[in-house]
């Protein structure tokens, strides 16, 4: 009388009539697929003979279900069984408990007397990778093995010392009995006191096992284990300084301790305003923690400084500061453009447009709107250009950061030499450039937005097309890093008297082909 689930086993025979098991599918087709009319015939047969077979064991269809006590179901079950072979539980079933779910109180107290099952020989070791330990507190990884998602829980008081106590090799009935010693209830008996911490304990033990917090094992049976190797020991990377900020980082990973490495300068003296984060392995990628709060989960190790630099971004933001944008700021004389969009699309456009005008520069990475209509701040961080851009392998200049268009076509790879921002130029990562002259709190004002669409919008042309203030507001909260209630109440004087534009194509070569007609806009 618990949950079913049909199985279907896909089996070969070798030539020594061996037969070896393929993969086990969850609810397979009761449908019949047989082509040959005789073995459909066989097959109908087996599979009504099954369905009616489990619907009469189940009791699907007994009048008096709901009066029967969960052992008098099980029994009955039990004898009902027909042609299935009970294997769970069954005298064996100790070999095989870490193979399940760890139980709840009321699984142990449904199953027949007549099965003894012995949890203590229940190995339920915390998985020491999901742990991730602070000074005032204690968070653990959880994952969602179906979704392919992660989230942080953060347990309270209690459930911590729960945690750590079993996570010590301590049963949960000596739990039980420690908490009602020592959180005992007036009025309440010890033993009843004991009833129900055990039950909260056995739930909480059932939670922790499907979120796949434990490392389940068998002492007597070593070959069915899921033992994650532990968790490598913090180690201090450096720090990142930009705009003010210093991003102190630490890893639990030798791969992203090195990548993350580059971007650090060990010779630079931090800021007063200190951001930690933490970076952790986990079983999709890595895991950005600032304090006790998940920034990103599952990042893939190029995009690691991505979620720095937003973080220090963020950072940037005053209190009187309406947002920050997901856009970078191109000058050309006197005039700006600020060009909004997907980072890696972003940068490389911005990228690209430099290329083509002599006189154009990058002034700002993610840059914050103002109080003050139509200006920004810069943030003085760097772009991030993806691995499949052009050649960079041009002439520097070393005072501005920034490529500039080359006099002559070069293959010789220069150098870039940098104060705060190292470079990484891998085979196959990104590469990093800091804007050029961008000054942190600089602010500058903006003659024209441009947002990129890509892919291309169904319903619109490729092109660079106009488009209208409630539009233009619409696009810029869809790309705000960040967004607070002076957002709302701001955000259509700063877009006043501001024309913006579209820029629609099927991919970032053809907006490269575009490029050309926004040079012309600052004319």
């Amino acid at each position: 009388q618990g949950a079913y689930e049909l199985l279907g086993l896909d089996l070969v025979v070798d030539s020594d009539i061996k037969p070896w098991i393929l993969e086990c599918n969850l609810s397979p087709s009761l449908e019949i697929c047989s082509t040959d009319e005789a073995q459909a015939e066989k097959e109908t047969q087996t599979k009504k003979g099954m369905v009616t077979e489990i619907v009469n064991m189940l009791g699907l269809n007994d009048q008096d279900q709901n009066t029967l006590s969960k052992s008098q179901k099980a029994q009955r079950e039990l004898e009902r069984a027909s042609g299935f072979k009970c294997l769970f539980p069954a005298q064996t079933a100790n070999d095989y408990l870490n193979c399940f779910p760890v139980p709840r109180l009321a699984d142990i107290a449904s199953l027949p007397s007549a099965v003894q099952i012995d949890y203590n020989k229940l190995s339920l070791s915390g998985n020491h990778g999901v742990e991730a330990v602070f000074d005032e507190s204690l968070a653990l990884l959880a994952h969602d093995p179906v979704k392919k998602t992660e989230r942080y829980i953060v347990p309270n008081e209690v459930a911590t010392w729960i945690w750590i106590k079993n996570s010590e090799g301590a049963k949960p009935d000596d739990i039980a009995q420690e908490l009602a010693s020592t959180l005992a209830v007036e009025g309440r008996s010890q033993e009843d006191e004991k009833a129900i911490w055990l039950n909260q304990i056995w739930d909480m033990l059932a939670d922790w096992s499907q979120a796949s917090l434990f490392s389940q094992s068998n002492a007597d049976n070593p070959f069915y284990s899921d033992t994650q190797e532990p968790l490598q020991q913090w180690q201090e990377v450096g720090y990142v300084n930009s705009a003010g900020v210093s991003l102190r980082i630490r890893c639990a990973c030798d791969i992203a301790a090195g990548y993350l490495r580059t971007f650090t300068d060990p010779q630079a003296s931090y800021s007063d305003n200190v951001k930690q984060i933490d970076v952790m392995r986990s079983s999709y990628g890595y895991v950005l923690i600032n304090n006790t709060r998940v920034i990103s989960g599952s990042r893939k190790l190029s995009q690691l400084m991505d979620d720095c630099i937003k973080l220090i971004a963020q950072s940037c933001l005053q209190n009187d500061d309406i947002g920050l944008i997901q856009g970078t700021v191109v000058s050309i004389a006197q005039k700006n453009m600020l060009i909004i969009g997907n980072h890696e699309q972003l940068d490389a456009f911005a990228y690209e447009f430099c290329r083509h005008s002599d006189k154009a520069k990058i002034r700002s990475g993610p840059p914050i709107l103002t109080t003050q209509s139509n200006s920004i701040k810069c943030t003085d961080l760097p772009l991030r250009l993806p691995s499949n851009t052009d050649s960079i392998s041009s002439s520097y200049d070393s005072s501005n950061y920034y490529p500039r268009k080359p006099e002559t076509a070069s293959s010789t790879q220069a150098p870039i030499t940098k104060r705060d921002w190292a470079i990484s130029e891998t085979k196959g990562q990104p590469c990093w450039l800091a804007p050029a002259n961008g000054t942190y709190g600089e602010s500058v004002k903006i003659n024209t937005l441009i947002f990129l669409n890509l892919p291309k919008d169904q319903e619109q042309e490729s092109g660079i097309h106009a488009i209208s203030n409630a539009q233009a507001i619409e696009k810029l909260w869809l790309n705000s890093l960040s967004i607070k209630s002076i957002t709302t109440k701001h955000l259509p004087e700063w877009l006043s008297g501001m024309q913006a534009y579209s820029l629609i194509s099927n991919d970032l070569k053809e907006a490269k082909t575009r490029i050309a007609t926004l040079d012309k806009l600052f004319d």
